[in-house]
C-alpha cells in the first residue's frame, strides 16, 4: 500500500526512563541513579511494556512506582510504519463522490497531511480540506485540524462504535448527496466502522495509511543491555497486553536477563496470554487494571520498596 515514509518507535524514542529529578530521558541519555537517598541504595527496576506519556503529561504508573521507591522504565511494544499510499491520493481526488472522511486514529493524519501538502493539486487540496471529516475523540480531531481540515466532528466520541452513528446520521440527513465514506485506517484496524457503515447502506472506501509493527525495537534492546548494573531477579516487568507478552518472549532471547524478571500482569487477558505464550503464570496479578493495584501487587509479593531513612 504505497511506500513507507518512516518507522516511528513509540512516541519518537524506543525507551524512556523517568529520572529521579523528573523528565523522561531517551536511550542516549542513560543517567540511571538510585532514588535520592543518603544511602544511595539502588531501587528495584520495573520495566513497563507500555508507551511513555507525551507532551509533558504525567503517567500514573510512573508516579505511583516512584513514590514507592521503584525505578520505572518504559518500553513501547508497538511501532508504526507510516505510509504514503497512492490510493489515498486517488480517493481524495474523487472528493466530489465522497460524503465524508472517517479517521479512527491520529496516526492516519500523517498520510493525510502528506496528501494535502505534497500529493494533491493545490485546488483539489483546498476542496478536500473543507470536506466533512469525522475523527474518534479529541486527540484524533485535533490532529486532523493540525493537518489542515476545517470541518471536523467527533471530539466527544471516544470509540468507533460511538462515531459511526454520527456519520450515518450525517449521511442520511443528505439523501441527495454522495453516500460513500472514505475510511483512513491502520493495517490492523477493527471492523467496527466498516460493519456499522455498510450495514447502514453506506458505500465505503478503505485505505491503509499506516502499519502497526509489534515488538521491541533494536534501540530498546540495546538500551536494556546498557542499563547500569543490569537487570536482576529482584526486578520486575509489568505486562499490559498480549502484545507485551509476545514482546517479552522475544526479548528473553535478545536480552537473557529479562527471563529472570518477576512478572506482574495487569489482568486476566494478559495472564492468559502469559500461560499461552510463556507457559508460565504471572508472579503477581493486579486486582484492578490501574497503577495503585500494580504497585500493591508487586509490594505484597514480598518485595518492599526502597525508602529513604
Amino acid at each position: 500500500v504505497g511506500s513507507l515514509l518512516s518507522i516511528a518507535v513509540g512516541f519518537g524514542a524506543a525507551l524512556y526512563y523517568r529520572m529521579s529529578r523528573g523528565g523522561y530521558s531517551t536511550v542516549g541519555d542513560w543517567a540511571i541513579a538510585a532514588v535520592e537517598c543518603d544511602t544511595a541504595t539502588p531501587s528495584t527496576k520495573v520495566i513497563l511494556f507500555k508507551d511513555p506519556p507525551t507532551d509533558g503529561a504525567e503517567d500514573a504508573y510512573d508516579m505511583q512506582l516512584r513514590a514507592n521507591g521503584y525505578s520505572p522504565i518504559f518500553i513501547p511494544v508497538l511501532r508504526f510504519e507510516f505510509l504514503r499510499p497512492p490510493d489515498l491520493v486517488t480517493a481524495l481526488e474523487g472528493y466530489q463522490g465522497l460524503a465524508a472522511v472517517v479517521v479512527t486514529s491520529f496516526r492516519s493524519c500523517n498520510a493525510l497531511q502528506w496528501a494535502l501538502d505534497e500529493a494533491l493539486p493545490v485546488d483539489v487540496a483546498q476542496k478536500v480540506r473543507a470536506m466533512p471529516v469525522f475523527g474518534v475523540g479529541p486527540k484524533t480531531c485535533n490532529a486532523l485540524r493540525s493537518a489542515g481540515f476545517t470541518d471536523v466532528t467527533g471530539d466527544d466520541t471516544g470509540k468507533a462504535d460511538l462515531l459511526a452513528p454520527v456519520v450515518i446520521d450525517f449521511c442520511r440527513a443528505r439523501p441527495e448527496g454522495p453516500q460513500t465514506v472514505l475510511f483512513a485506517k491502520g493495517n490492523i484496524a477493527l471492523e467496527t466502522i466498516p460493519t456499522l457503515l455498510t450495514d447502514a447502506g453506506l458505500g465505503l472506501q478503505e485505505v491503509v495509511t499506516y502499519n502497526t509493527i509489534e515488538g521491541a525495537s533494536d534501540e530498546s534492546v540495546a538500551a536494556l543491555r546498557a542499563i547500569p548494573g543490569g537487570l536482576t531477579s529482584d526486578d520486575w516487568v509489568g505486562l499490559f497486553s498480549p502484545s507485551g507478552v509476545r514482546t517479552l518472549r522475544e526479548l528473553m532471547e535478545a536480552v537473557p536477563a529479562t527471563a529472570d524478571l518477576k512478572r506482574v500482569s495487569i489482568g486476566k487477558t494478559t495472564s492468559a496470554a502469559m500461560v499461552r505464550e510463556l507457559n508460565a503464570e504471572p508472579d503477581a496479578t493486579c486486582a484492578k487494571p490501574n497503577a495503585p493495584s500494580l504497585v500493591e501487587a508487586i509490594a505484597t509479593y514480598g518485595k518492599a520498596p526502597v525508602e529513604c531513612p
